[in-house]
């Protein structure tokens, strides 16, 4: 890794994401990388809540809407990070999220990605899968993963967290 040019941080406006956004911005600084943010609108998802609210197709001008949206999104998250030391350039496109992330740094032959997780498990993980897990299996460069920060690791089968002393 000491050619670190471009870092690709998948960001959903969550704290997950905010967290991998920070680490990346380390990594940057350290390495004088450029952050390329994507946010990745789930085509279905999107698509279903337009018809919802509108009744019907608007094409462009919900298109519009939805850019303008995303990007006061991102001044507002950015504008709570220390990120003045780090070149940051911002996209946001429409599709499955797992999909265009792997496509993106496909194409644009990213360095790496810093991307956070939901740490979903049993059920919640059958049902919404993870977005991350698919990226570390088929990314086509490194990928670090960051928990998320309220996250604690539970042993399957057991009530209580795990203690350093547990595993000495």
């Amino acid at each position: 890794m000491n050619d670190l040019q471009k870092i690709l941080v998948p960001f959903d406006f969550s704290t997950r994401s905010t967290e991998a956004l920070r680490a990346a911005a380390n990594i940057a600084r350290k390495y004088g990388a450029v952050i390329h943010l994507l946010h990745v609108v789930d085509s279905l998802a999107a698509k279903s809540v337009l018809r919802i609210k509108s009744g019907a197709d608007t094409g462009d001008k919900d298109d519009l809407l939805q850019q303008t949206y995303i990007n006061k999104r991102f001044d507002e998250a950015l504008a709570d990070l220390n990120l003045s030391e780090v070149s940051i350039e911002r996209y946001s496109i429409c599709g499955h999220p797992d999909i265009e992330i792997l496509r993106a740094a496909t194409v644009e032959d990213f360095d790496l990605i810093v991307m956070g997780t939901h740490g979903h498990r049993g059920f919640e993980h059958l049902v919404y899968g993870s977005v991350a897990e698919k990226i570390v299996r088929s990314a086509p460069c490194p990928v670090l993963v960051v928990k998320a920060p309220h996250y604690k690791f539970r042993m399957p089968g057991q009530k209580r967290l795990i203690k350093k002393e547990d595993i000495q």
